[in-house]
């Protein structure tokens, strides 16, 4: 499918998947951020950003996590690949030396606009472009009309385009109920930038031919 506005005339209704509380999440952050600290930051409507970022014009915080360590990580770092010659993705250093890696875990069943199948996407009017597209503006403006579909989602979850079949998904923290994240970490954060973090990135990677700069 092209980049084309969402339908003017739509008379669907999104599908939503429930998140269990309970289910297990992964962040990899900031070392400024917490492991639950939803994102306060705004993007511009026509340049950076994510997939699903908040813009001056629909503000909300976000929080983006994974369904799996890797999943957080190839989201985060592996966004533009460059293989040598050997075919390998070497990460530079510097690239992972302000992050961490955390796990949380949900308190409440959140329901989130699923765009897991093909049903779900065609659903909302859409195909895989919508979560495989790196033409983020349009997925965000994509992402902001969602919200006004379904005011009762408290996010969207969709296969990753880096990791796929594993899952990510973004929380609008407007939506999470008084403000405060139905999220609790587990255990510490891993510094990745550390020799452990580093060592620990080297042998998740490895399946993906990516490992990091040696110093």
């Amino acid at each position: 499918m092209v980049a084309q506005e969402p339908p003017a005339d739509y008379d669907g209704t999104p599908n939503v998947h429930v998140l269990r509380a309970g289910t297990r999440l992964y962040r990899c952050h900031s070392v400024r951020r917490t492991a639950t600290g939803f994102n306060t930051r705004r993007v511009h409507s026509h340049f950076g950003g994510g997939r699903f970022d908040a813009t001056e014009e629909h503000p909300y915080p976000y929080y983006y996590a994974g369904t799996s360590k890797t999943t957080a990580l190839a989201e985060t770092l592996l966004r533009d690949v460059h293989r040598d010659q050997r075919g390998f993705h070497i990460l530079p250093r510097a690239a992972v030396q302000d992050l961490m890696l955390s796990e949380v875990e949900t308190l409440a069943d959140l329901r989130l606009i699923s765009l897991l199948s093909a049903v779900d996407l065609a659903a909302v009017a859409q195909d895989r472009w919508l979560i495989h597209s790196s033409e983020y503006p349009q997925t965000r403006y994509w992402g902001h009309w969602l919200r006004e579909q379904r005011v009762d989602a408290q996010g969207i979850i969709w296969e990753s385009s880096r990791d796929f079949p594993h899952r990510t998904l973004i929380f609008f923290g407007d939506r999470c109920g008084d403000g405060a994240a139905p999220l609790r970490p587990v255990g510490a954060p891993e510094p990745l930038g550390k020799p452990a973090g580093i060592d620990l990135l080297n042998t998740l990677l490895s399946p993906y031919r990516v490992i990091v700069a040696p110093d």
